[in-house]
């Protein structure tokens, strides 16, 4: 569907900018890096991170480093098998499959090693009784890593590298959203402040996963640069009246290269405003430093539990 927009009139001047190349505020910064869509990335990020050691992805990750390679095979017996808090499958109205620990130990060189082992479903007794007769697999030459023939060294094996693509993914987007952040300060600092018209306005309905129906609009945006040509950029937002709410949006564009992406300035995280000096201003210096809470609590939190629990 698509839905005409009103005609305003058309002005090239809606502030007076100081000429670029202008002083961007460390407050008005912080908002552009840390605020808007990159504080959702660092909330996906802090969530799956927590995934990945309750799945205990290191140790799958070691476990997939170790034993893709030639493996040496020896004799030892199973010292004990206890049952863990972890369970496999189950789902509405049914169990998972426990997930058993097989405590061992064997011989290499007449050196005694110890280790554990893990099996989805239980191979034998829950005991605290030696268990002879069962084989040990570990690198060449290594044998303080190994694993009973069979069974896992890590809590959830390599399938548990699959959890590891969230936070992954989550990184990927915490980069996009810095580069964006970047070209944006490179605007505010040495982009050209102009008048932008809205020519064009589309409804983009869509559903959710759970089938619910969502709907966003598609806004294109007209602009002159300094030449007088002609530039046109599009966004797309799920409420559109903050930047329907005056007849011309003011918009930043790159005067070496008006083909590069413009911005709206009330699209920018925490909407800079121009002070009547034509600086550049933050819109609530007061809250600015709250964007870097969720960020140090996601660095701080994870990077704790990586130092006590994999290099500890």
């Amino acid at each position: 569907m698509n839905v005409p927009p009103s005609r305003p009139a058309f002005s090239q001047k809606p502030a007076n900018l100081t000429d670029p190349p202008r002083m961007v505020p460390s407050s008005v910064r912080l908002r552009v890096l840390f605020g808007g869509w990159a504080q959702i990335a660092w909330l996906i990020l802090g969530f799956t991170m927590s995934f990945v050691w309750a799945f205990d992805v290191p140790s799958s990750l070691r476990e997939w480093s170790a034993f893709r390679g030639s493996l040496e095979a020896v004799s030892g017996a199973v010292t004990s098998v206890e049952k863990t808090n972890v369970t496999v499958g189950g789902g509405k109205g049914r169990s998972g499959t426990p997930v058993y620990r097989y405590n061992y130990e064997f011989q290499v060189g007449g050196e005694t090693f110890q280790g554990q082992s893990y099996n989805t479903g239980q191979s034998g007794r829950v005991s605290s009784a030696p268990r002879p007769g069962v084989t040990i697999e570990f690198p060449l030459g290594d044998p303080s890593r190994s694993r009973i023939q069979g069974m896992r060294s890590s809590m959830m094996g390599i399938g548990a590298l699959f959890v590891g693509l969230f936070p992954l993914a989550a990184v990927v987007a915490l980069g996009v959203a810095f580069w964006v952040g970047q070209r944006n300060i490179h605007l505010l600092q040495d982009g050209l402040l102009t008048s932008a018209k809205l020519v064009f306005k589309s409804v983009i309905h869509g559903r959710t996963s759970k089938g619910r129906q969502t709907t966003s609009y598609k806004l294109t945006f007209e602009f002159h640069d300094m030449q007088g040509t002609s530039r046109m950029f599009s966004v797309t937002v799920s409420n559109p009246k903050y930047i329907e709410d005056e007849e011309q949006e003011p918009v930043l564009y790159d005067p070496h290269d008006p083909t590069r992406p413009a911005v709206l300035m009330d699209m920018l995280p925490g909407r800079p405003r121009v002070a009547p000096d034509g600086t550049l201003q933050s819109t609530s210096p007061q809250w600015d430093l709250l964007v870097l809470l969720l960020p140090a609590a996601v660095i701080l939190g994870h990077g704790w539990f990586f130092v006590t629990h994999v290099l500890g």
